[in-house]
């Protein structure tokens, strides 16, 4: 028999027990963790990606139709189309698009096409009868979450109408 025996079943008797390293939650958390976990795997694979929408309306003799993103990622460029077609017998002269301050004011790497020496206003020239012509903008926004903005079709000195659209910037 050993004499150290003893004393090393008394140091061992000593260690605490070792508990089961093992998570125990009830169904409820069970059910609630899974779902979330299925949240957020469904808003990484889906939810991360621009998403458009378009809207159509008249003022007066123009027919307008806005196609502009509803939600953007931060750092990529956002393309807010505007075409707007005469549907009157006669002929719409010096036609502008204008598109609110707040939101190229709070933008980089502003274009417009076709290209303006305003980067808020596109002039698209006379609009005969039946004719469609196109305005872009794209832009980077800077401002996080929901943006608003609006933009004009102007003749002239006069205002046609104004439509207000909103986006979500997303970090």
């Amino acid at each position: 028999m050993n004499s150290t025996e003893p004393v090393e079943d008394f140091l061992h008797s000593l260690d605490p027990p070792q508990p089961a390293r093992r998570i125990r939650l009830p169904l409820a958390q069970k059910v609630g963790v899974s779902i979330l976990l299925a949240l957020v795997i469904a808003a990484l694979i889906f939810g991360m990606n621009e998403r458009r929408t378009a809207t159509e309306d008249r003022f007066g003799p123009l027919h307008f139709r806005l196609e502009y993103p509803t939600r953007v990622i931060a750092g990529t460029t956002a393309t807010f189309t505007i075409a707007i077609r005469n549907d009157s017998p006669s002929r719409v002269d010096d036609l502008y698009v204008h598109l609110d301050h707040r939101l190229v004011d709070q933008s980089e790497k502003l274009t417009t096409i076709p290209s303006a020496q305003d980067p808020y206003t596109i002039f698209l020239g006379p609009l005969a009868a039946g004719e469609t012509k196109h305005a872009r903008w794209e832009l980077s926004p800077r401002t996080y979450f929901r943006n608003s903005s609006a933009f004009e079709i102007r003749t002239g000195a006069r205002t046609l109408g104004k439509r207000d659209f909103n986006f979500w910037l997303i970090p």
